[in-house]
Parts: structure tokens; C-alpha cells; sequence
């Protein structure tokens, strides 16, 4: 699983001791903002960053709000063993590719149809896609602010 954590120093320390108005502000912001987040992030994924070939790594990427006495963390992340390579770069080994299903594999060459009984991959070197890092980058000043807003917000009405 791709996930990037945000350190927050001591202020773990103090959310327990928060009002429960307060802590259920800041749950249901985390929600409504890692809803935002999985939108922009999915945005990315389905074509303005990388192109959708079968849509299994676009219905990887999920978000979720967990609670616990200490925290309100929301997440949006993928399981997928791509998402590694995707955003950060890497490099695929050289290998042979086999039918499984048939005696042949069949594909559309340059020069048209194919059907060969092995192909070698020399491997590729893939650049970085950033799609979770980037929107990270570029929405953190504005999910600190909502989340700062919300807090704030509902402590100050219940006073």
C-alpha cells in the first residue's frame, strides 16, 4: 500500500482532550476533504496524469476516515503494487511472457496482427507519475485551513 504520512509533532497529545463537538466537527471535515481528495486524485489517475488502459488501478485508489481517541486521520491510498512505481519511478526487470490461456499470444504489432509463442520484455525504466504526492502538495495549506475552520468553528458555537 502507497501511503504518505504528515507528522504532526505533539498536537496527537491534545486531541484527546478536545470537547466532542469539536472532535466530531473535525471527523466529519476529514470526511468531506478525503471525499475531495479521492475525486482529485482519481482526476489524476483517469487522464490528466496517467491514462486509464483496464481501470484496476483507478478502483484501487480509496479513502477512509479512521478516529480514535487520539487522532482523526483520513487517508487516500491504493493497495495496488503499481502505485509504488507510478508515483515514485522505477524499474521493471527484463523477462519472458508466455501464453497461459492459449499456445499463442496474439497482439497488434506495427505491422499488424502478431501471434507469437514467446516475447521477451527488456524491462523498462518508468518515470514518476506523481498523483498522490502532487495533489498532497497542492492541497495542504487548504485542508490545514478547512480543518482549522472546523475546529474553531465548533468549539466557539458551543461556548
Amino acid at each position: 500500500m502507497l501511503k504518505i504520512t504528515v507528522q504532526t509533532g505533539d498536537l496527537s497529545e491534545k486531541l484527546d482532550r478536545l470537547p466532542d463537538n469539536v472532535k466530531a466537527a473535525l471527523l466529519a471535515e476529514a470526511g468531506q476533504i478525503s471525499a475531495l481528495l479521492l475525486g482529485i486524485v482519481r482526476a489524476k489517475a483517469s487522464g490528466d496524469v496517467l491514462q486509464v488502459h483496464t481501470g484496476g488501478f483507478l478502483a484501487s485508489i480509496q479513502s477512509k476516515v479512521k478516529e480514535n481517541p487520539k487522532s482523526v486521520v483520513g487517508q487516500v491510498f491504493s493497495k495496488d503494487p503499481r502505485a509504488g512505481v507510478l508515483e515514485w519511478g522505477g524499474h521493471t526487470p527484463p523477462r519472458d511472457i508466455a501464453p497461459k490461456n492459449a499456445h499463442a499470444l496474439h497482439f497488434l504489432g506495427n505491422s499488424g496482427e502478431v501471434f507469437a509463442g514467446l516475447v521477451h520484455n527488456p524491462g523498462a525504466q518508468i518515470k514518476p507519475h506523481s498523483i498522490f504526492h502532487s495533489t498532497y502538495v497542492q492541497e495542504k495549506d487548504d485542508v490545514a485551513a478547512r480543518l482549522i475552520n472546523a475546529g474553531t468553528h465548533a468549539a466557539t458555537s458551543s461556548v
